[in-house]
């Protein structure tokens, strides 16, 4: 996998199912250590805006 900083390191994968804009759909995710990661290639098309803050909302929106 490609970091943000463009190192590639290897991690663990798991199959997952998301709820994503109302369907579910299977991505293959990597995990460090407990947590499960979600790359930006599942976010391609779509607009993501996040409340930074603790409960903060989250939305996602296809882009058209």
């Amino acid at each position: 996998m490609q970091l943000a900083d463009g190192s590639y390191h290897y991690f663990d994968t798991h199959s997952i199912g998301v709820d994503w804009l109302g369907g579910w759909r299977m991505i293959r995710a990597p995990v460090l250590g407990d947590e499960t990661l979600i790359g930006m290639r599942l976010l391609e098309g779509h607009e993501l805006r996040v409340q930074v803050r603790d409960g903060g909302a989250v939305e996602i929106t296809r882009l058209r």
